[in-house]
């Protein structure tokens, strides 16, 4: 599932925005927590794991805690979610 823009980042962490796609799971919204993040260019790379969900319901947003040696060159990346 596709997410949204990338709102902040501060050391680690993103703020990510909901696409309107991830809007409409919200009712499962627990099951997003600890979900990996993914972006997508010539292949699928692991950046992250969902760390929080912070907002309020009419604007969610998802903190992204990001693994180690993480390009600094993700703002115009796609950026997806795994539920596994």
């Amino acid at each position: 599932m596709a997410l949204g823009k990338i709102l902040s980042w501060v050391g680690n962490k993103l703020v990510i925005d909901f696409s309107s796609d991830a809007k409409s799971d919200l009712l499962s919204l627990k099951n997003f927590l600890g979900s990996l993040v993914y972006i997508k260019n010539s292949r699928e790379k692991k950046i992250g794991r969902i760390s929080d969900v912070i907002g309020s319901v009419n604007s969610p947003r998802m903190v992204v805690t990001l693994f180690p040696n993480v390009p600094e060159n993700l703002t115009q990346e796609k950026i997806f979610i795994k539920n596994e």
